[in-house]
């Protein structure tokens, strides 16, 4: 109630905000006033890094990755089909506008930013590579492997290809992603965060 009466009057005022555009995944407080809405993923759908929390002693790194297959519609960006999303979206401009930085080769010879994937992958890759040259994860064992592979079975090509994720973060990485990505992030242990009775 309070927001209507200090923002509402902002959101339909044109010449104060002349086009308003949300992404959500329901029509909410904020997006009933949008004049645009693109749907957007849950939690259960999409990708997400939560980063540490400075009530937690230890180094932690959450990752949420897609665990079912979405509910919006599928759309072309790049040529690659993906879940309409906040991500898609975004990549959807830049390749409409030809903004430098995203589609073919975008990051780097063979490293294409054309997907939200080529993204969040990478950011795996760098959690597993840790903070410094001798704090890298194991690899997964055949066993992770496979629980990887059985655990996504289920995701349609759109969402979960294993042969396009290697190709993102490249064959020297991709077991340590998958543990990682076994994990649900990446965890210090708890010892790590005391000295003595201490917290560090």
């Amino acid at each position: 109630r309070a927001w209507r009466r200090s923002i509402a009057p902002y959101a339909i005022d044109l010449n104060k905000v002349p086009l308003f555009v949300t992404s959500d995944i329901v029509i909410g407080e904020t997006s009933m006033y949008a004049d645009y809405i693109f749907p957007d993923l849950t939690y259960l759908e999409r990708w997400e890094f939560q980063g540490s929390h400075p009530s937690v002693p230890q180094k932690v790194q959450p990752v949420r990755q897609p665990i079912m297959a979405p509910i919006p519609e599928t759309v072309k960006v790049f040529g690659e089909e993906m879940p309409i999303s906040l991500e898609a979206l975004l990549l959807a401009v830049a390749e409409r506008l030809g903004l430098p930085g995203f589609g073919k080769n975008a990051l780097g010879p063979g490293q294409d930013f054309k997907r939200p994937e080529d993204f969040y992958l990478r950011m795996v890759a760098n959690v597993a590579a840790g903070e410094k040259p001798d704090q890298a994860v194991p690899d997964a064992d055949e066993k992770e492997m496979k629980l990887f592979i059985e655990a996504r079975r289920h995701l349609p090509a759109s969402v979960f290809d294993p042969e396009r994720w290697k190709r993102i973060v490249g064959p020297a990485w991709w077991r340590k992603a998958v543990y990682v990505l076994n994990r649900g992030g990446r965890f210090d242990d708890y010892a790590k965060g005391y000295d003595g009775n201490q917290l560090k």
